[in-house]
C-alpha cells in the first residue's frame, strides 16, 4: 500500500518486536468485534447495508438453531469440532497477519483493513461447531431456520438490487 512500509520491513520489525502483532490482534478484535459482525451484513464493497431486516432474520435463525439443535449434529465428533476450531482460528490469525504486514504501519496497535466480510466463509464451520445435538421438539426448527435464512438473503439481495440496479 502507498505510504506503508514494505512487507519485508514489516516482517523484520515483527521479528525484532514479537509482541506487537499479538497485541494488535487482541486489540483489533476486542475493539472492532461489533463492527466486524455488522459488516457480515454489508455488501457491495461495503456500499450497501448493513441491512437490518437481513441481520434480524439471520440472528433469529442463529438463536433458533441453538435452541432447537439438530439430531444430526451428533455425527460431528469432538475431534472434528476441535479440528474445525483450529482451522477457523488459523484462518483468522493468518488473514490478520497478512493485513498487518500489508496494510499497517510499523508498530501499529491495530490491524488496518480488517473487515467482517473476510470472515463470511467461516460462518458455516462456526455454526457446525456450535450446533447442539438435541432431539427434535414438537416444532421442526430446521424448516424455520431455513425460512428465516432465505428471507434474510432475499432482503439482502433486494438491498443490493435497489442500490445498484433501481
Amino acid at each position: 500500500m502507498p505510504g506503508r512500509p514494505s512487507p519485508g520491513s514489516q516482517v523484520e520489525y515483527l521479528v525484532h518486536h514479537p509482541m506487537i502483532f499479538p497485541r494488535a490482534f487482541a486489540l483489533s478484535y476486542y475493539w472492532q468485534a461489533g463492527t466486524l459482525l455488522r459488516q457480515l451484513f454489508t455488501f457491495g464493497w461495503l456500499n450497501v447495508g448493513p441491512v437490518p431486516f437481513a441481520m434480524s432474520a439471520t440472528i433469529s435463525a442463529f438463536l433458533l438453531l441453538i435452541w432447537f439443535g439438530d439430531t444430526n449434529a451428533s455425527q460431528l465428533s469432538r475431534s472434528w469440532r476441535c479440528w474445525a476450531v483450529t482451522v477457523m482460528a488459523s484462518v483468522a490469525a493468518l488473514l490478520s497477519l497478512a493485513l498487518y504486514i500489508g496494510a499497517s504501519s510499523l508498530g501499529d496497535t491495530e490491524i488496518a483493513g480488517l473487515q467482517g466480510r473476510y470472515f463470511v466463509p467461516l460462518v458455516l464451520p462456526f455454526l457446525l461447531v456450535i450446533v447442539p445435538a438435541r432431539p427434535k421438539k414438537g416444532i421442526d426448527g430446521g424448516a424455520i431456520v431455513v425460512t428465516l435464512l432465505l428471507v434474510g438473503n432475499l432482503a439482502a439481495l433486494a438491498a443490493i438490487g435497489q442500490a445498484y440496479y433501481i
